[in-house]
């Protein structure tokens, strides 16, 4: 007579938790790659001053004080916000393996069972987190 085969949901949760581990990993180094760096730490907060600086000059300009019921420094305030956050993370997950050549841990990445879609998730997270915690 043939046993019944367990449901075994430690592999599942093994996996999960090497995913996130590699993902905090992946995040933590990227936020520490960053703060490396004295001009990151200061080019971070100023380009979205810059962008916002821009685009309300523009407004300005073309005078426009409310944008669908709303003044135009709010509107303009989350909007760069929203693009800034989505930007870096969209970038920095773009951008996860050119870095990884670039900084010579490729090769190093494709031999270890680190799933490499947590690592592109973590640059993605890390990039995240620099712009909104202060450095």
């Amino acid at each position: 007579m043939q046993q019944p085969t367990e449901y075994r949901p430690a592999a599942s949760v093994g996996r999960v938790t090497s995913f996130v581990t590699v993902l905090v990993a992946t995040a933590w180094a990227e936020v520490e790659r960053v703060r490396a760096y004295v001009i990151e730490i200061i080019r971070w907060p100023v380009y979205p001053l810059l962008y916002y600086a821009i685009l309300l000059l523009a407004y300005q300009v073309s005078g426009r004080a409310v944008v669908g019921g709303v003044n135009v420094e709010g509107f303009l305030f989350v909007g760069t916000i929203g693009a800034v956050l989505w930007g870096s993370t969209l970038w920095a997950s773009g951008y996860a393996i050119e870095m990884e050549r670039n900084e010579g841990t490729l090769n190093s990445l494709f031999l270890t069972p680190a799933s490499r879609a947590a690592v592109v998730f973590g640059r993605g997270i890390g990039s995240f987190a620099i712009f909104i915690t202060p450095t």
